[in-house]
């Protein structure tokens, strides 16, 4: 019997996986990568103390430990740091930008709570770059932010974890890792001054963020235009350019077609189960171009244990020349992925 073929994400071999939108997740994520750097001042009505500390102040030197949350109304709360998984630390610095939550959080005090109002499209869109607004909010609605400061730590003990990670990057095959990167970025770069690809890339964008606003999804868009929708987010380290990652994928064309997964009982119920297939988590290197372009930008900004749907524009995919009969020139990929594990290569 004939097997069934397999579309793995690997540039060079056959071709991808898109995906079944999954059930959206909190805006927790959202709110730690921007809080360090979201504008308070423009369309906002400024800081007002809710409750004033008495112990240690906050000063260059030290992080604190802080809880958070924002919300529309009472009804609509958005985040609420309450649901991270581990506790939520901030930098103090001595020169923050103005207007940006680390430049308030000099000269706080322990047990200090703040609260701000800033309107959702400088905070969504222009300040995190978010293609949608979420589920209930409108782009001129005030959003209130509320800021606890929990405890202080050292700076010694913050950056502890990232100069820890930051030498097992240094300790790993660079030079082979740079040279790959480099090859796929002249590549990319290449191709986008090819005629007509950027207008075609323009309009595939288009389609994607109609699906997403369809959809009432929340979604990050990366530096090349691959769209991110976190479903489930670990807030451990990221990976990194070497990292073997083991991941768990189905595939879909835009339209909703299946075309591969790696987990068998999606197989089976996709009636596209091959008794000759090894099923289980994909393993590849990231960032040496073992896998499509798209894979290799967004997975640099993810963690173990997150699950996302991506969105990749074909020229991040199997561009012009698509993949076997499954997957059509200049295809839309959508994947729906749970990172399982990472392990560094040495």
């Amino acid at each position: 019997m004939k097997g069934r073929q397999s579309y793995l994400p690997f540039r060079y071999s056959l071709a991808t996986f898109g995906a079944n939108l999954l059930p959206m997740r909190s805006l927790l994520s959202l709110a730690l990568f921007g809080l360090a750097f979201l504008v308070l001042s423009c369309g906002g009505s400024g800081v007002t103390e809710i409750r004033s500390g008495d112990g240690a102040t906050l000063s260059p030197g030290h992080a604190a430990y802080v809880s958070f949350r924002y919300f529309k109304n009472a009804a609509n709360v958005l985040v609420d740091s309450k649901n991270a998984k581990e506790p939520v630390a901030m930098e103090v610095q001595s020169e923050a930008p103005a207007n940006t939550m680390v430049h308030y959080l000099n000269g706080l005090q322990v047990g200090d709570s703040v609260q701000f109002k800033i309107m959702a499209r400088e905070f969504f869109t222009d300040a995190n770059g978010v293609m949608s607004m979420p589920d209930g909010v409108n782009a001129s609605d005030m959003i209130t932010f509320q800021l606890r400061v929990d405890s202080m730590i050292t700076q010694a003990e913050y950056t502890k974890r990232e100069a820890e990670r930051e030498q097992r990057l240094a300790d790993a095959p660079r030079i082979k890792l740079q040279n790959q990167l480099y090859n796929t970025r002249v590549y990319y770069q290449e191709f986008m001054e090819m005629e007509g690809v950027r207008d075609r890339i323009k309009e595939e964008g288009k389609a994607i963020d109609a699906i997403i606003a369809q959809n009432g999804e929340l979604a990050f868009k990366s530096e090349n235009g691959v769209r991110m929708v976190i479903v489930e987010e670990e807030l451990g380290d990221l990976l990194a350019p070497g990292d073997f990652v083991f991941v768990n994928y189905t595939g879909y064309l835009l339209d909703g077609t299946f075309f591969d997964t790696n987990i068998k009982e999606v197989a089976r119920a996709n009636d596209a189960l091959d008794p000759n297939r090894r099923y289980g988590p994909l393993r590849f290197q990231l960032g040496t171009g073992q896998v499509i372009m798209g894979w290799d930008e967004a997975f640099k900004t993810l963690s173990v244990g997150t699950q996302v749907v991506l969105y990749v524009p074909s020229s991040l995919g199997y561009r012009e020349q698509g993949s076997g009969d499954a997957i059509p020139p200049h295809a839309t990929l959508k994947f729906e992925i749970e990172i399982v594990q990472a392990q560094k290569p040495f």
